[in-house]
C-alpha cells in the first residue's frame, strides 16, 4: 500500500501485536458509531477498489482499515486524503457510504471490537491466522475480513 500518497500503515502480522492494536483502537471505537464510510474506486470496473484501505469515520475520527498478504493488518487514522488521494500516480476518487455492508451499521453503537482468528495446515502443522476485525454493534455486526491480499466486507462473522 505504499503507493498511496501519504499512507504509511504498519503492518501487523503477529497474532499477540495484532491483539494488542485491536485493543488499543477498540477502547477509542466502543460507545461510538460508524457515522460514514469511504471506499476506493476503481473508476474503469465501476466499482469499489477491494485493495484500497476501507475508511470508518468513528466518533468523528477517520480511520483507515486494511489486509494484505495472508494476514497482515493495519490500522490508521487520518492518513489517506479521501479528497485527493493520489494512488500509483493517479488520482484516486474515495467514495462515501458506498458500501452495503457498511450501510447497514451506520449510527449503530458499537459495543465490542474483536480480531478474527483462522488457522491453516501447512505440512502438519496448524498455523493459526489472524482474518478479521469484528463490530459488534447494537442491532447490527460488521467484519472487514482479509480476503485473500484484498478487503472484504460482511455483516457476518468471518469465524462461523
Amino acid at each position: 500500500m505504499s503507493w498511496i500518497q501519504g499512507y504509511n500503515p504498519e503492518w501487523v502480522e503477529d497474532k499477540e501485536a495484532a491483539i494488542e492494536l485491536v485493543k488499543s483502537y477498540s477502547r477509542k471505537w466502543i460507545g461510538n458509531t460508524i457515522s460514514s464510510s469511504y471506499v476506493g474506486w476503481f473508476s474503469p470496473d465501476n466499482e469499489w477498489d477491494e485493495n484500497l484501505p476501507i475508511v470508518l469515520i468513528i466518533g468523528d475520527v477517520q480511520y483507515e482499515i486494511c489486509w494484505q498478504k495472508f494476514d497482515s493488518l493495519a490500522i490508521t487514522s487520518k492518513q489517506i486524503n479521501l479528497y485527493h488521494c493520489i494512488c500509483s500516480g493517479e488520482l484516486t476518487p474515495y467514495k462515501r457510504n458506498y458500501h452495503e455492508a457498511i450501510n447497514k451499521c451506520l449510527e449503530k453503537e458499537i459495543v465490542s471490537v474483536e480480531l478474527g482468528m483462522s488457522s491453516m495446515t501447512l505440512e502438519g502443522k496448524v498455523l493459526p491466522m489472524i482474518n478479521s476485525i469484528d463490530f459488534h454493534l447494537v442491532g447490527g455486526f460488521l467484519t472487514i475480513y482479509n480476503a485473500l491480499d484484498e478487503n472484504g466486507l460482511s455483516n457476518e462473522p468471518a469465524n462461523v
